[in-house]
Parts: C-alpha cells; structure tokens; sequence
C-alpha cells in the first residue's frame, strides 16, 4: 500500500515538472518552485528525487517511454497501410518536436548535460533507427523514391517542424496550428513519396482517411497532455 502511495506520488511529481520544464524552461524552475505548486515540503520532493537533474531524468524517461509505446503501435498495427503507417510516424514526431521546442532542449543541453547526452543518443538511435526503417521499406515497396537519404528526410524534416510549428511562425499564419501541420505533411509528402503513391496520398478517400488520422491522433494526444 505505502509503495503504491509513494509511485503515485512520484508520478503525480513528474507530470507537474513535465509540464513547468517544457512551459518555462529547465533553468527556469526550482525545486521550492515545484514543491509549492504540489503542495507539499521540498524536504518530501527531495525524498523522492535528490536533485532537479534526478527529476528531469525521469521526465525525459517518461517522453521515451510514450514516444516508444504509440510508434511500435503504428509499426505494429496490421490494419494500416504503409502510406498510414508513415503519417501516422510523421505526426508523431512532428507532435514531439512541437512540444520539445528548441530553447528549451537548448536550455537542458547547457544546464543538464549528462540528461541531455542521454536523450540525445535514444533520439539518435531509436528514433532515427525507426524512421530509416519505414523510409527504406517505403523504397523497397515503392511508395518513396529510391534516391533519397534517409538520415536527411529526417533532418528536413524535423527542422520543418521547429521553423514552422512554433508560437511565433503560427501567429502570422491564417490557418489553425492542425490546418498548418496538415499543409506541412502535404508539402513534405509530395517531395518524398512516388508518382503512384501521391495519385493514392491525394486522392478523396486517401485525404478523409488522412485527416481523420491526424485529428484523432492530435486529440489522444492532446487530453494525455491535459
């Protein structure tokens, strides 16, 4: 029962520091910061996690962890085809670059080093690993053109992400930050995929699927957030 109590506790303090770090910064918060908005004594907060870094840890761990969880879903899932497969990876990511803003991966990369090198070298192999798999086996099946690099469609596209899907860019838009998203995979698909699997990407019943995929995903991953 008290171990119980205790892991509810220790979750209960990472989802409140998941959302200060990634709303004001890393650098930005302190220890009394959070234990004030939990309600409880800093000496219970170091109890559980014996430094800020220590907590941090265990925040990124759990973004891992959900990162890992919803793309083996998506490879996993036998009812989707692989042109889903890949919206479905690339709104993923592009939902995590969004919510991982750059200053603020800047902000842990200059106060949190150790944490940092950690996440970096999981996004590096994992994330990387994963999308070079579904890129090659989208050149293998013919949806993707051969001649691309699958490392750089990465690159493009995660920097694609962090200059168009920030508070800044999306100010200046007429569109809502779904319609911006959506144009965005568009214009990134048809660079990327075929002749052929642009016809099946941009056709009626290809963009209805599309787009009630996204919002979908875009709503379960808005009330996890919530």
């Amino acid at each position: 029962m008290q171990q119980a109590k205790e892991e509810k506790l220790r979750r209960r303090i990472i989802e409140e520091a998941d959302s200060m770090f990634f709303s004001t910064g890393f650098s930005s918060v302190t220890m009394d910061d959070l234990a004030n908005r939990l309600g409880m004594s800093k000496k219970t907060l170091y109890r559980l996690f014996s430094s800020k870094q220590e907590l941090l840890r265990a925040v990124m761990l759990k973004i891992v962890s959900e990162v890992e969880a919803a793309t083996d879903a998506t490879f996993e899932d036998e009812k989707l085809t692989f042109l889903e497969k890949l919206h479905a990876f690339f709104s993923l990511i592009g939902f995590y670059v969004m919510r991982l803003r750059q200053p603020i991966l800047d902000d842990i990369r200059r106060n949190a080093m150790d944490v940092w090198e950690e996440f970096d070298t999981w996004r590096q192999q994992r994330v990387l690993g994963k999308f070079g798999r579904l890129i090659r086996q989208g050149m293998a099946e013919g949806f993707i053109k051969k001649d691309l690099d699958p490392q750089l469609l990465t690159i493009i596209y995660a920097t694609l992400i962090r200059r168009v899907m920030n508070p800044e860019t999306l100010a200046q838009l007429p569109l809502s930050a779904g319609q911006t998203f959506e144009t965005l995979l568009t214009v990134f698909f048809e660079g990327i995929l075929t002749t052929e699997a642009r016809t099946k990407y941009r056709g009626p019943a290809g963009q209805q699927n599309q787009a009630e995929k996204l919002t979908n995903f875009v709503n379960s991953r808005t009330s996890r957030e919530d």
